[in-house]
């Protein structure tokens, strides 16, 4: 398996207080202590961990904007590929026009992008369309992976379409250049914040959790049970986008903390075509809510 560049800068662990810092204390000693008497257990419990992810409710402006919208579902089958039982995904729609569908990242919910960019794209004559993934917000399930969301991004895809444009952030971003390379139509891509490397991913976990040795090595010899060892480079972003052929955008903080900037060039250099945008001190999340980027975004999907 190739590696990531070298040359990246480690991401910092999460600095959290109060009670979620206690938790996650109490955890490590639990890594650090049982990980070395019994380390095939705590990998398997960190598996699991790692395929499920916490959900958040809505804020108040997306409260407000799932108020206005019209909510459906679409049925999705899971499958063998991830890690979700099948069952409809909750979807809304706001709007009238060419279609313009919201794709949101790990741990988010399709709200969050609804609230920066449906009234816009509405205003812009688009038709918003957003959903929750695999595990996700409104959606059901308790795990999921990158399979689950490029699965989904394209089952929404081809039931809302023809697509005008997608916009996605972070592990939704990385999940669309899946769906598309796989044949999910659409005209434009605009991404924030996307994820690159796969393979970053389960080390950055390690980090956090801070696993010892033996557990962090049972831990990836896991997860390449779930996904072969070529799939964390064949599913890599420069890889992939070296395939599209749709007008790009890539907008990307060069101070974020979650997925390296690093890869957003790397995906800009290999996507003949793309256009890069860098930010600075907006981090992973608030470069979604952010004017310039929400009004740089918006100029892109109206291009034609």
């Amino acid at each position: 398996m190739s590696p990531a560049p070298s040359s990246l800068r480690p991401l910092p662990v999460p600095k959290v207080s109060g009670a979620p810092r206690a938790v996650l204390g109490l955890m490590r000693l639990s890594f650090q202590t049982a990980g070395r008497i019994a380390p095939q257990v705590m990998a398997a419990w960190a598996r699991n961990m790692y395929f499920t992810p916490r959900r958040y409710p809505p804020s108040r402006k997306e409260r407000t904007t799932l108020a206005r919208a019209t909510p459906f579902d679409v049925e999705f089958p899971g499958g063998q590929r991830t890690r979700y039982p099948g069952g409809p995904l909750r979807a809304w729609s706001m709007g009238e026009g060419p279609v313009v569908l919201l794709c949101h990242g790990w741990e988010s919910r399709g709200s969050r992008l609804a609230a920066a960019f449906a009234e816009p794209l509405n205003r812009a004559g688009f038709r918003a369309v957003w959903f929750d993934m695999p595990g996700h917000g409104d959606s059901p399930g308790t795990q999921s992976d990158v399979e689950a969301f490029s699965d989904a991004i394209g089952s929404v895809g081809k039931a809302v379409g023809p697509l005008h444009a997608i916009i996605a952030h972070s592990l939704g971003a990385a999940s669309t250049t899946i769906a598309v390379t796989r044949g999910l139509e659409t005209g434009r891509l605009a991404y924030l914040a996307p994820a690159c490397w796969m393979v970053n991913f389960p080390e950055r976990f390690a980090d956090v959790f801070a696993l010892p040795p033996s557990t962090r090595a049972a831990f990836r010899a896991r997860l390449f049970q779930s996904f072969p060892e070529h799939l964390w480079t064949d599913l890599a972003g420069d890889v992939l986008s070296s395939k599209l052929t749709v007008p790009g955008l890539v907008i990307h903080d060069i101070e974020d903390g979650e997925t390296h900037y690093e890869g957003a060039v790397a995906i800009h250099n290999a996507w003949s075509g793309s256009e890069l945008m860098t930010t600075e001190g907006l981090g992973h999340r608030r470069i979604v809510s952010d004017p310039k980027v929400q009004a740089r975004v918006l100029q892109f999907v109206q291009a034609s």
